[in-house]
């Protein structure tokens, strides 16, 4: 009998492992033997507010014993998905294009980089503030209706 805690570990497993091109394996790591909780109450105040680095700092290396070169590396998991509106307030993409979105690599540090970012929803009432850049950004650019954009604690 499976976990479904085990089940979505190997299940991240495989997503990073097609992600990449078969580049990360991680089966020869995989660990049986995880429990299942009925529920996790407050499961979503477990994970680093968007609007400033303390709270990166307070999550990943405060509560969870990790190193500033840890959390960098799992910030990068945002060069795969997006920000959805509905879940985060956040809208669109890390990287260049919805494609792009689907591949784990290193092109969510290339985007950080290689962009002159600008802050987005300063003055807004409904929406948080994110950083978006200057050039073609959204429906009639490279990045289809998925905007680009980076978080406070991406930057």
């Amino acid at each position: 009998h499976m976990s479904r805690a085990d089940f979505w570990v190997a299940a991240a497993n495989a997503v990073l492992k097609f992600t990449s091109n078969e580049g990360l394996d991680l089966r020869s790591t995989f660990k049986w033997g995880r429990v299942d909780a009925a529920e996790c109450p407050e499961s979503a105040d477990r994970l680093p507010r968007d609007d400033q680095c303390s709270e990166v700092e307070d999550v990943f290396l405060t509560r969870l014993g990790l190193t500033w070169e840890d959390a960098v590396a799992l910030i990068g998991a945002h060069t795969l998905g997006r920000g959805g509106e509905n879940f985060s307030g956040h809208h669109g993409i890390w990287v260049a294009t919805e494609a792009d979105s689907l591949v784990f690599d290193r092109d969510f540090y290339d985007e950080l980089g290689r962009r002159a970012w600008v802050p987005r929803n300063v003055n807004h009432t409904t929406l948080p503030q994110d950083w978006t850049w200057g050039g073609r950004n959204g429906a009639n650019g490279d990045s289809g209706d998925s905007p680009r954009f980076m978080l406070n604690t991406d930057m």
